[in-house]
């Protein structure tokens, strides 16, 4: 079974998305209405997948949204709202979200995004966290779970679109990484609005690494990205 929490507070569409997700065979749903009961129902049940309004009374999306990847780095979270513009939709992605469905939509669309989102992480039952797994970069470590980035005292929460592409650059360490391939694998799609939302965030993992000289992100203009780390012997 697969357990999805749906966080809505206008009760007619939050019926809506209710019951069409339940016509599919597999599918349970817990819906509450506002942020506060989402976060308790996240440490409650440990869905499998979110679909989280933005606009919520008591704590808003983008918020709950932060608080669930402190805990659960890997739990996939579909955005809804009505607020399009771009600058929302990056915030979105920024504060953990894998996906961002703009009102209103098709809840046929909906559906389908689910399924893609709970493909994607091979899901094969239950949630369940993945093992601690931390990679050493120059003076950095980096927690491939919780999506921590520390450099001695000093500790960085990256969101999880952060820390994927972070993760990937050092398992790439000094070899080239295509663009392409990495908006395949992390964002699922390839478009220009992808491709700059990207580089945003290369621009903030210099900013986490500039404490260690010996670490640089390298554009490849018109191919990729390569992490760089000078031999420090």
């Amino acid at each position: 079974m697969i357990n999805i929490l749906l966080v809505e507070d206008e009760q007619v569409l939050g019926h809506l998305i209710k019951e069409v997700l339940l016509l599919e065979p597999d599918f349970a749903i817990e819906w509450v209405t506002d942020g506060a009961a989402a976060l308790d129902s996240v440490g409650k049940l440990v869905p499998d997948i979110c679909i989280l309004d933005v606009m919520l009374p008591r704590l808003n999306g983008f918020d709950v949204a932060k608080s669930i990847r402190k805990e659960h780095a890997q739990l996939p979270i579909i955005f809804l709202s009505a607020r399009s513009a771009v600058p929302d939709v990056v915030k979105g992605y920024e504060s953990g979200g894998n996906d961002y469905l703009r009102k209103p939509f098709s809840i046929k669309e909906l559906v389908l995004r689910v399924k893609a989102l709970l493909q994607h992480g091979n899901y094969t039952g239950a949630y369940t966290p993945a093992p601690d797994l931390t990679l050493a970069i120059g003076r950095y470590t980096f927690c491939t779970v919780s999506f921590t980035l520390c450099f001695g005292e000093t500790k960085y929460v990256l969101t999880s679109r952060e820390g994927e592409v972070l993760k990937a650059l050092i398992l790439h360490k000094n070899r080239v990484m295509p663009k392409d391939d990495v908006l395949n694998k992390i964002w699922g799609i390839n478009t220009l609005f992808t491709s700059r939302t990207m580089d945003v965030y290369i621009g903030r993992l210099r900013k986490y690494l500039v404490h260690d000289p010996a670490i640089s992100i390298k554009n490849i203009r018109g191919y990729g990205y390569k992490l760089i780390l000078e031999d420090q012997a």
